[in-house]
């Protein structure tokens, strides 16, 4: 938890805002080390920590089944946020909110992440808000015991309808508590094998961004 906190202030620490002057054109100014605010050349303040909660609010819609990961990233409330920070900030929230949900408890963010007081307030203050719905969300998600996994897939041609190509999908199940296995089949056209396949593509692309946010490389 500590590595992933220290990940997470220095992504804080290393936001700028859009289209800033660089550094070395921009007049000197000091801030307290315990504000984690930038201000541009014209004295517009750029305050990271409303970029953070934004970010914390699209995770949790996220993680309670509200929008997926594509239509809460693209959410015209993080429109201001440069992306840089959204790819490195949102794992590492994930990441956080889940081991929050799986302790129900948040006080660790304050004592064992080694986050800003500022900070953790924040996070804290987002998952609690948030917590009971969380937990029954996830819960549900964790009893996946006697749900049936995929374990193969076989497709073929449809021929039946000469007007539209189609296809027969049978996905092969294996259930995990007493080892069953099944199949599942169903009819789709093109289109819709499309959009099967988009979206299994963005549950990897989720998966792949949780798990580099937990274990970097």
């Amino acid at each position: 938890m500590e590595e992933l906190g220290t990940r997470l202030m220095d992504s804080l620490a290393a936001s700028k805002p859009p289209n800033s002057t660089p550094e070395n054109q921009m007049p000197q100014q000091t801030f307290p080390e315990n504000e984690i605010t930038a201000k541009s050349s014209l004295g517009n303040s750029f305050n990271v920590q409303s970029h953070l909660k934004s970010v914390a609010l699209a995770a949790i819609s996220v993680l309670l089944e509200r929008e997926t990961e594509e239509v809460a990233l693209s959410n015209p409330m993080l429109d201001a946020i440069d992306k840089i920070f959204i790819e490195r900030v949102y794992p590492l929230l994930i990441s956080l909110f889940l081991e929050a949900s799986r302790r129900d408890s948040s006080s660790f963010l304050r004592t064992e992440c080694s986050l800003s007081e500022q900070v953790a307030e924040i996070l804290i203050h987002v998952f609690e808000e948030n917590r009971a719905h969380l937990r029954r969300i996830l819960s549900k998600m964790a009893d996946h015991g006697s749900i049936p996994r995929v374990s193969g897939v076989d497709w073929r041609i449809n021929h039946c309808n000469p007007n539209e190509l189609s296809y027969f999908i049978n996905l092969e199940t294996i259930n995990g508590e007493n080892g069953q296995r099944g199949k599942l089949g169903f009819v789709c056209n093109v289109e819709e094998l499309q959009n099967l396949v988009a979206s299994i593509k963005e549950a990897c692309t989720s998966a792949e961004r949780l798990a580099n946010g937990a274990n970097p490389s």
